[in-house]
């Protein structure tokens, strides 16, 4: 993407839902799953908001992309999600990446019913992503 950052020139809805809506499982249900349904809301224009690129931080950005890939997922499209050093840049202290990684296990937990999760960690202890 020629994009300065993911998402930059839809709304949340559009990105998360790639632009098809409410398919298989709905907007709200993928935001909640990454914890961040309330912080949209707060949004100007909620999740009609097209700046949210330059709001939130890196981290929460990234809850987008796995929100996006939980709306693939039920989609069905989707047989194997490969997340590549998640913490990595993400500008966070160590008690927020515990944070972090402990709602992205949450989120991606249910996947492995059916799509196969690998989590490459190379830039921190890949123990700590054992679930």
């Amino acid at each position: 993407s020629p994009a300065s950052a993911p998402g930059m020139g839809c709304t949340v809805a559009d990105y998360v839902q790639m632009g098809v809506p409410d398919i298989c499982v709905g907007l709200q249900q993928c935001l909640e799953r990454v914890g961040m349904w309330e912080k949209v809301l707060n949004l100007p224009n909620g999740v009609e908001c097209a700046a949210f690129p330059t709001v939130f931080t890196k981290s929460e950005v990234y809850l987008l992309q796995v929100a996006r890939a939980l709306m693939r997922a039920s989609m069905g499209i989707m047989k194997v999600l490969i997340v590549v050093d998640p913490l990595r840049g993400c500008g966070a202290s160590a008690e927020l990446q515990d944070d972090l990684r402990r709602k992205l296990i949450t989120a991606l937990a249910p996947l492995a019913e059916r799509v196969l999760v690998i989590v490459i960690e190379q830039s921190g202890d890949p123990s700590a992503w054992a679930a």
